[in-house]
């Protein structure tokens, strides 16, 4: 509700926040919410377990963390408005991570975020 880090708050502060979060979601969406996404990205396995009993079926993290093995603990990669097509299928593909920590992939991601910052790319 407050977008606060949730592994920093006792289990059952965490599962009130999210629970109250899903009530009030619910109510102004006027359909079920069973989906939920850490603050930050944050969670660890209280903060999963905690989910689950706020009554969410599902939870991502962000920045690729997590494993689609396990509902509470999804991948999420970030997008935003200035991503290429190329990211955003590198993402789509599970592929981005691994190729922006190798040296090519890291000189192509310093090279494209300097062009941004010169004005030079859209």
């Amino acid at each position: 509700m407050q977008h606060r880090r949730l592994t920093e708050l006792p289990a059952v502060d965490a599962a009130r926040d999210m629970h109250d979060c899903r009530v009030l979601l619910e109510g102004i969406l006027d359909v079920a919410v069973e989906s939920f996404a850490y603050p930050y990205g944050d969670a660890g396995t209280e903060t999963m377990s905690a989910c689950e009993a706020a009554g969410y079926r599902n939870a991502c993290r962000a920045g690729g963390l997590g494993s689609w093995l396990e509902p509470f603990n999804l991948p999420r990669q970030s997008m935003g408005n200035r991503a290429s097509l190329v990211g955003l299928r590198l993402k789509r593909d599970d592929r981005y991570e691994s190729f922006v920590r190798t040296l090519p992939g890291d000189l192509l991601r310093r090279s494209i975020r300097r062009a941004r910052w010169l004005g030079t790319a859209s």
